[in-house]
């Protein structure tokens, strides 16, 4: 399985996610707190097949290209607000420059 961080930041504005060590552009962001997993699009790729690791999903297209990464119970180490203001935050963001 392919290694590397995410970053969380916190801006006055709301959170940003996105992960260390891939080039490129994060295409959609979301947390959602129903199922408390934070999704983070890498690309528009077919999603072909995942590999499941722990609490980390990673999703790949037919010619191995990362496409999505999803963290598993990602709020539990948040207080409620937290999780509530970085579903709120991240949700309304549509792509970030990494």
């Amino acid at each position: 399985m392919r290694q590397f961080k995410i970053v969380i930041e916190k801006h006055p504005e709301g959170y940003v996610a996105y992960p260390i060590g891939i080039t490129g552009a994060v295409v959609g962001q979301g947390y959602s707190p129903d199922v408390d997993a934070l999704l983070i699009e890498l690309n528009n790729n077919p999603i072909a097949y995942a590999e499941e690791e722990g609490k980390t999903i990673l999703h790949y297209s037919e010619d191995d290209q990362l496409v999505l990464i999803e963290i598993l119970d990602f709020g539990c180490s948040l207080s409620e607000d937290a999780r509530q203001e970085l579903a709120k935050s991240i949700s309304s963001r549509e792509s970030i420059e990494i």
